[in-house]
């Protein structure tokens, strides 16, 4: 879902819209005017993902009660 400049993802289809669904344990929120690509969610390995994102969800999370 998407809304003003945040998107909500609650369902993971990394194989496009032709793959499967998978329920992700907890929901992704990404700003799209600071990270318009989304490489920066949940951190998996070193490779992608940020650390810092955990910080930035607990001070961002108020805004799920929009949705």
């Amino acid at each position: 879902m998407r809304l003003d400049d945040f998107k909500y993802r609650f369902i993971e289809q990394s194989q496009g819209w032709g793959g499967g669904q998978v329920k992700v344990d907890a929901p992704v929120l990404i700003n799209l005017r600071l990270d318009p690509f989304e490489h920066f969610d949940y951190p998996v390995g070193t490779l992608t993902g940020s650390q810092n994102y955990f910080s930035w969800f607990q001070c961002e999370f108020w805004r799920f009660v929009f949705v």
